[in-house]
């Protein structure tokens, strides 16, 4: 599948869509971990603040019913454009985050757990799944629009690993808008070439979940 420019993305949809009952409903994160949790946030008509929601399905029975939920309540973008019931921009764009294992590193315990706090504290996450090549990130950094890119990294091949993300990130003009962090064993000789490379902060064993969000929500770029 042909990766889309920046432009590109910024179009896509754009049109605002509604279920019979007048009710819209906007994807926030799909987390799937045995059980499918589905987080999104519903506005109601003649309600000016969404509200939130989180439905678990088991795996099987969310492809079972995925098409008739989003059916009876189709998608909407980020953007409300002529709603009057709107929110401030900052208010209604939640910050997107991917969180990626990259190489042959087979210990996802670590990204599930900043996958699920991510989306806890309100952004949008999207994980990567296991082995993949940097290749593989970049294509869906750039074909998700994210704002965060998250890579967990524990088999101590960052400094092949990352420079290559960082190099395809460029490659596609993404870098500069991309909020990159680095999660793992990293050695401290290390940090300031991965620093250099472009990656806004390296995060090591003991961080607290709660110092990595409030970094995402001070460094996020805004759009």
């Amino acid at each position: 599948m042909p990766v889309r420019s920046r432009e590109e993305k910024k179009t896509r949809n754009e049109n605002k869509n509604h279920n019979k009952h007048g009710c819209s409903i906007r994807l926030l994160s799909v987390l799937i971990e045995g059980v499918c949790d589905v987080r999104c946030e519903i506005l109601l008509p003649g309600v000016g603040t969404p509200f939130r929601v989180t439905v678990g399905f088991s795996a099987h029975s969310f492809v079972r019913h995925s098409h008739a939920i989003f059916h009876e309540f189709p998608l909407e973008s980020n953007a409300r454009a002529g709603n009057e019931h709107t929110m401030s921009e900052q208010e209604q764009r939640s910050v997107r985050c991917l969180v990626a294992k990259v190489g042959l590193d087979g210990h996802d315990r670590g990204a599930h757990v900043i996958a699920r706090a991510f989306r806890d504290a309100g952004f949008e996450v999207i994980y990567s799944g296991l082995h993949k090549a940097p290749e593989e990130i970049v294509q869906a950094a750039v074909q998700e629009d994210v704002d965060v890119l998250g890579i967990s990294i524990l088999s101590g091949a960052h400094n092949t690993l990352v420079p290559k993300i960082m190099d395809g990130l460029e490659e596609y003009d993404a870098k500069d808008d991309t909020l990159v962090l680095v999660g793992g064993v990293v050695p401290d000789e290390d940090k300031a070439a991965l620093k250099d490379q472009g990656v806004a902060a390296v995060f090591g064993p003991g961080t607290s979940i709660e110092e990595t969000i409030e970094f995402v929500r001070e460094n996020a770029p805004e759009r």
